[in-house]
């Protein structure tokens, strides 16, 4: 292989967050943390090097930011899927809600959303969470949940049309029947 098409394979993939925003040191230290929630969530003692090993067989090279980046986000995600403790809609008010979030999780916010979408669990905790919404109708878990509503917005699919329908029900405007 031609050495330049090597060093154009090797770059590094382009991080949502920046320096100013979270140090890769911190970013790191909240990776480990949320690793360890999950960890000990699903039973099992965790440990460092072997979270280390798990990232970089998941998502690629720990030199990078952006790696660090989708672990934060995968753990994050799974820890908050696995989990259940909390009521379904808790998953737009709290862990997708910008209201107390540094600048750093809100960019990464995204990732969490694709962690979620993918996961079979994460889409019935959505529409669970989205009858809940419907149910309580409580107007500060709506404007808690308006940051999930607009990274739904850019995502295409049944998830998106759910939320959508679901938005117009709240306001009264049903979509006309095809």
């Amino acid at each position: 292989m031609d050495k330049a098409i090597a060093q154009y394979d090797m770059a590094a993939p382009t991080p949502l967050t920046t320096a100013k925003q979270i140090t890769l040191q911190d970013l790191k230290a909240e990776v480990i943390e949320a690793w360890g929630s999950f960890a000990e969530f699903q039973g099992f003692l965790p440990q460092v090097d072997e979270m280390k090993k798990e990232i970089r067989r998941q998502f690629g090279d720990l030199r990078y930011r952006r790696i660090w980046e989708q672990a934060y986000s995968y753990y994050g995600a799974m820890f908050w899927i696995s989990c259940n403790a909390l009521e379904a809609y808790e998953t737009f008010t709290r862990f997708f809600c910008k209201e107390d979030a540094p600048d750093w999780a809100i960019a990464l916010m995204p990732d969490a959303l694709d962690v979620f979408l993918a996961h079979s669990e994460g889409i019935q905790t959505i529409r669970s969470g989205l009858e809940q919404l419907l149910y309580y109708n409580d107007p500060k878990d709506w404007d808690q949940s308006e940051h999930f509503f607009n990274l739904i917005r850019e995502k295409e699919g049944p998830v998106r049309e759910a939320t959508e329908h679901v938005l117009s029900l709240r306001s009264g405007r049903l979509p006309a029947t095809k």
